[in-house]
């Protein structure tokens, strides 16, 4: 897992006893992941599954919530153009917010489900980071931290790059990750953070 680490969580960490979730978060972007404070915030969509075909009652937060399986493996999200957002390089951000539940814990870190911000350019990925669920729902302790049978709430943001042009596109979604075990996600958010 060494062989993972960065700067940015180094620095992150540094003197401190207890992981926060915002650790984490640096841990799997590999870069800072907190946008300023005095930043305007506007909603770009929000899914609470209530009206998804592919939503489900077997696990549910308040109504319906949405699982994250071999057989469905990205959640519904959100798409646009930076453009149409206003979204402007290096100064906005993209946060993305949601609750999920594991009925089992997925242990191994390269199949974990994740949440994933993806910057495209002619149908292209150039810029993609994903944040594992599993070590942030329940107990955070440990990169290995978290716990099956709890909701919780887990969060990211992500500057929009600097190369960043008005005609690529942004996407969000959740994506199971080759997991064995299901992830349910409930009350998708995703908002821009701009100047």
């Amino acid at each position: 897992m060494s062989q993972n680490m960065n700067a940015y969580y180094y620095r992150a960490i540094f003197g401190k006893t207890q992981l926060t979730q915002a650790d984490l978060v640096t841990f799997d972007v590999g870069e800072s992941n907190r946008p300023p404070a005095d930043l305007a915030s506007t909603q770009l969509a929000y899914h609470d599954f209530s009206a998804d075909t592919a939503a489900t009652a077997e696990q549910s937060w308040d109504g319906p919530s949405y699982r994250v399986d071999a057989r469905h493996v990205y959640s519904p999200g959100y798409m646009g153009l930076l453009t149409t957002i206003g979204a402007q390089p290096n100064e906005s951000w993209i946060l993305v917010r949601l609750l999920a539940f594991f009925p089992e814990k997925e242990w191994d870190f390269g199949r974990a489900q994740g949440v994933a911000i993806d910057f495209q350019r002619g149908n292209k990925s150039y810029a993609w980071k994903s944040v594992r669920l599993m070590n942030k729902v329940g107990e955070i302790s440990t990169l290995w931290g978290g716990s099956a049978g709890v909701w919780g709430k887990v969060e990211f943001a992500l500057k929009v790059p600097r190369d960043a042009q008005p005609t690529d596109e942004l996407r969000v979604y959740v994506h199971n990750g080759n997991a064995d075990k299901p992830v349910y996600i409930d009350n998708l958010e995703v908002r821009h953070l701009h100047p």
